[in-house]
């Protein structure tokens, strides 16, 4: 699918005696926007996997905090998603690189 990412970058270049020192910062997706790249099959949504609606879920959902529990690793982490699919549902978060270019 179609993605806008701004991307952001600073650098300063310092001249010493006999070598050139650049630092630099680079910032990815800027805006740190989440950007749907899959769904889920059955439900054709990036936000519900439908197992909770399952009516062969009820014996697991009479344990204690299973549903929050269900929720947090495999509709907000996407663990099982990821897991099974090997690709993730959203792109890639901001990301800051930091360093130090040295040239002789």
């Amino acid at each position: 699918p179609w993605v806008f990412n701004i991307d952001l970058q600073v650098s300063k270049s310092i001249a010493l005696s006999f070598l050139m020192a650049e630092f630099y910062v680079n910032v990815l997706n800027l805006m740190n926007t989440k950007h749907v790249l899959n769904v889920y099959p059955t439900t054709g949504t990036p936000t519900d996997d439908s197992a909770l609606q399952s009516p062969f879920i009820h014996y697991y959902k009479a344990f204690p905090l299973y549903e929050e529990f269900y929720r947090t690793i495999n509709l907000k982490n996407r663990w099982a998603y990821t897991g099974a699919a090997g690709a993730d549902i959203y792109g890639k978060p901001r990301q800051i690189r930091a360093g130090v270019r040295i040239m002789m």
